[in-house]
């Protein structure tokens, strides 16, 4: 058991759910449930299907709050948020991820979500 973990965090939640990761999502998150009260959980998804919801109703807190960044009403990404795309082989990803950083950081001002 991970007893000492603090924080979880799944990024791209309907993704992972799409590729077939439920039972692993619940696997995982039945190792760790009795820290559910003290742990941080961070859930993150492009979209919120039925299933992310699910995800959500066992890996957060009870009373964990949901926070909407784009709205019913908006574009999915905002006209002024930047995206860029990099393919990198397994081996370079740590490198080309530090070279981004400090490209990014020399931009003043900056902002790395």
């Amino acid at each position: 058991r991970m007893t000492n973990l603090s924080c979880l965090v799944f990024d791209e939640a309907d993704q992972l759910l799409d590729m077939g990761f439920r039972p692993d999502i619940e696997r995982i998150l039945a190792l760790l449930n009795p820290s559910a009260q003290t742990r941080q959980t961070l859930l993150f998804s492009a979209t919120i299907p039925p299933t992310v919801t699910e995800i959500a109703k066992i890996a957060m807190h009870p009373k964990y709050h949901f926070v909407d960044t784009v709205g019913k009403d908006s574009e999915q990404t905002h006209e002024r948020v930047q995206q860029q795309v990099m393919i990198s082989n397994q081996e370079d990803q740590v490198r080309s991820i530090m070279a981004i950083l400090e490209r990014e950081t020399n931009n003043k001002p900056y902002k790395i979500i």
